[in-house]
């Protein structure tokens, strides 16, 4: 009769231990499954956003160059018709008679001070695109390391749910000291039953 109790108790204690494992390597799958899932959706998210920084950054360089490029052309017709303009006023006061010397002096100081808004203009120009370049790099300065944090926190939070993943999912020590009591007890009982 005792080894008949032994048994039943044995085959219970099994059923339960049996039970609670179970439900253990169900949720130890579940947890991995999603966790499998998050690893995955972070990396996408991460792909997709270097995609579109890439595509932002390259799109956004070739219309600062384009116009970049314009103001250059500019700049250059803008020489060139400086340089034809102050050679004719050059050559027209060596050919008009003294008469006219006033009137050259007039257009003359009129070109000279167009000339100073026109370096004026520029300067005011080369100093927006100076502070443009250095605003455009703060911000991508600002935004690498704000995602820079982020991307490490994000990376930090998986680490731990990995942690606690495997903790669900102990070595053969800690499993072993798990169903001791339950050996004990099982071990216990078959002594009282003798």
């Amino acid at each position: 009769m005792g080894t008949v109790v032994v048994g039943i108790v044995a085959v219970a204690a099994f059923g339960l231990w049996l039970r609670q494992h179970d439900r253990f390597v169900r949720e130890q799958q579940a947890a991995q499954a999603s966790m499998d899932s998050l690893r995955l959706a972070v990396t996408v998210e991460r792909a997709s956003r270097a995609a579109e920084h890439a595509r932002d950054s390259l799109a956004s360089l070739r219309a600062v160059q384009a116009a970049d490029a314009v103001l250059a052309r500019a700049r250059r017709s803008a020489d060139i018709q400086a340089d034809s303009l102050t050679s004719l006023l050059d050559s027209l006061g060596a050919i008009l008679p003294d008469t006219m010397e006033p009137l050259v002096a007039r257009i003359t100081a009129q070109y000279n001070e167009l000339q100073r808004t026109y370096e004026r203009t520029l300067a005011a120009a080369d100093s927006a695109i100076a502070v443009r370049d250095s605003i455009t790099g703060k911000i991508v300065s600002f935004m690498t390391f704000d995602v820079s944090i982020l991307d490490a926190q994000i990376d930090q939070c998986l680490a731990q749910l990995d942690k606690s993943i495997k903790r669900t999912n102990p070595g053969i020590l800690i499993r072993v000291s798990r169903a001791l009591p339950w050996i004990a007890g099982a071990y216990i009982i078959g002594r009282l039953t003798r």
